[in-house]
């Protein structure tokens, strides 16, 4: 996959994210996959993931992420 491939990837994703799909968003997490964030015990999988943006969803109902620049190296994507 190239990486104009993986920066699109994520495009998506961040795209079901400001529908606040997450049985979308989460089709792009791979096998194993955790996430940390602030207010989290430590990494979770993707239930408690879900449950998390939920709360953002439902505190934010107008929450959107806008992605400002992005870096692509084989297959890791940063973006801002």
């Amino acid at each position: 996959m190239s990486e104009l491939d993986n920066i699109r990837i994520v495009e998506e994703s961040f795209e079901a994210l400001n529908a606040q799909d997450l049985s979308q968003s989460n089709k792009y997490q791979a096998p194993g996959y955790t996430y940390q964030a602030p207010g989290l015990p430590g990494p979770v999988g993707p239930e408690a993931y879900a449950a998390y943006m939920q709360g953002y969803f439902d505190a934010f109902p107008d929450l959107r992420f806008e992605l400002t620049h992005k870096v692509a190296q084989g297959d890791v994507v940063i973006v801002n």
